[in-house]
């Protein structure tokens, strides 16, 4: 889920922010944090599914079923929209 997060992250500043971003990934209260920050102000928005649209605008649908939680903070010089996930089990033989 990682991975799918960051890269849907990612596509809506590329598509939507249009502006430098900074990818952040840290391990945080046993969760794996997250985080792209843009420099727009708008915040994101969760749209409802409607299958009279085109197969565009669910990220964020997909990072809100995959991590298991999701928000978004407004900065001074932008927003930081972010996800935890629960870090994957990584059994050693």
């Amino acid at each position: 889920p990682a991975s799918l997060i960051v890269s849907e992250l990612v596509s809506n500043v590329v598509d939507h922010a249009h502006t430098v971003m900074t990818i952040e990934v840290a391990h945080r209260d046993s969760q794996l944090y997250l985080a792209v920050h843009d420099g727009a102000s708008a915040p994101p928005e969760l749209r409802q599914l409607d299958s009279a649209l085109p197969l565009r605008g669910r990220g964020l649908m997909l990072v809100a079923a995959a991590a298991t939680t999701w928000g978004y903070d407004h900065r001074e010089d932008g927003k930081t929209v972010w996800a935890t996930v629960a870090p994957p089990d990584v059994t050693h033989p």
